[in-house]
């Protein structure tokens, strides 16, 4: 039965953090996490799950699970799921993301470490940030 199982990546999407104009209390910048839809198609049901975890200066972090849900989002767009401060963009941070398309369900884990990032002009968004990859 488990081998009737059809495991669906979803790889219709990618997110994407973005610099924003908007600095945090303590006069850093502030981020956000844009799930942006790669695909020709429509997504519906769109259900995020985040996390954050890793070591800030020896000790062992970790950000509550926060969950968001989006009804649908068109071909060639994005939306804010959440803003990230920039001691956050200092953990690892988690994106699991499902969501239909064509009656069938779609899943994807992305992972922006906390090393090897680098910040460029997105011209998708024609503003600095970077992508999982």
């Amino acid at each position: 039965m488990k081998a009737d199982i059809e495991e669906l990546i979803g790889n219709h999407v990618s997110v994407y953090i973005v610099k924003t104009d908007n600095k945090d209390e303590q006069g850093l910048d502030v981020w956000d996490a844009l799930l942006y839809n790669e695909s020709a198609f429509k997504l519906e049901n769109i259900l995020i799950n985040t996390k954050g975890y890793g070591r800030i200066e020896n000790r062992e972090v970790s950000t509550a699970t926060m969950r968001y849900f989006k009804d649908n989002l068109d071909p060639g767009t994005s939306f804010t799921i959440e803003p990230i401060t920039a001691e956050v963009l200092d953990i690892n941070n988690e994106f699991w993301i499902t969501y239909s398309l064509d009656s069938k369900l779609f899943e994807r884990k992305i992972v922006f470490t906390s090393k090897n990032r680098e910040v460029e002009t997105l011209p998708v968004f024609g503003r600095e940030g970077y992508k999982a990859v």
